[in-house]
């Protein structure tokens, strides 16, 4: 294994991570969203949810989700939460049904990139702090390694 190997897996699994977010992202698009008759119906659709009951304003959208009424849920999603009465966190627990909903695959092997990242991080955030503690003792005389050996073993 060369020097750069997990450099290069690190690099590899966030491109592969963010390729996956981007065809999530394309799987919760409503092609017509972006017209003008589809602007307005985005509009319309975020007021009637805004207008009602706040208790029932996610029961909605997860309803428009698990009918597979993308159009509805493109409206809410791809506009601020407060548009559509929602909170930031309602808003992406629903995001995150949605992507379940209309593309499985890609969002299963987009969150287990997104762990294997973050473990992949934190292993070499390991190796960094171990590799730094060696290379300082190291340095230490052989008085001061004692006298830090001493000192833990005091509990200090």
């Amino acid at each position: 294994m060369g020097d750069h190997d997990g450099l290069e897996s690190v690099i590899t699994i966030g491109w592969n991570a963010q390729l996956l977010a981007e065809r999530v992202a394309t799987a919760l698009e409503d092609p017509k969203r972006k017209t003008p008759e589809g602007l307005s119906h985005a509009g319309e659709v975020r007021a009637y949810v805004k207008a009602l009951p706040e208790e029932k304003r996610s029961a909605f959208i997860m309803q428009a989700i698990n009918e597979g009424d993308r159009a509805t849920v493109a409206s809410v999603l791809h506009a601020q939460a407060f548009l559509s009465g929602l909170s930031a966190e309602a808003q992406s627990t629903l995001r995150q049904q949605a992507a379940a909903k209309f593309a499985p695959q890609d969002y299963a092997q987009h969150q287990a990139a997104a762990t294997a990242l973050d473990y992949v991080m934190e292993a070499g955030t390991k190796v960094g702090i171990r590799y730094g503690a060696l290379t300082r003792s190291m340095h230490l005389s052989p008085a001061e390694k004692a006298a830090e050996k001493l000192k833990a073993l005091a509990g200090g």
